[in-house]
């Protein structure tokens, strides 16, 4: 259990700051205001798997594709903000509390 701690946590300050690099500096070269979700797709996908969590999605099949919805988490850990990047379309906007 230690084990896998300390190497969840080396990967999170690993990734972060570069999938961040990566994403700030993407949307600034095309001169666009909206981030990029892709480099926080792969940040997300590499924190899920360094910690060993799975995840389980409910009612993804009801989101149609160009209607809006409201994806929401029960919060239960950090690794949420993670498992809603990679449930929602590329499309997206983020509100956080």
């Amino acid at each position: 259990m230690l084990l896998r701690s300390a190497w969840s946590l080396l990967v999170f300050l690993v990734t972060t700051p570069v999938c961040a690099f990566v994403g700030i500096s993407w949307s600034l070269a095309r001169g666009d205001e909206e981030m990029d979700l892709r480099p926080a797709r792969i940040w997300s996908r590499w924190n899920l798997a360094a910690a060993g969590a799975r995840v389980t999605y409910e009612g993804l099949e009801h989101a149609r594709p160009g209607h809006p919805v409201i994806f929401v988490s029960n919060h239960a850990s950090t690794a949420d903000i993670w498992a809603l990047v990679l449930a929602v379309p590329l499309e997206t906007k983020f509100v956080a509390k």
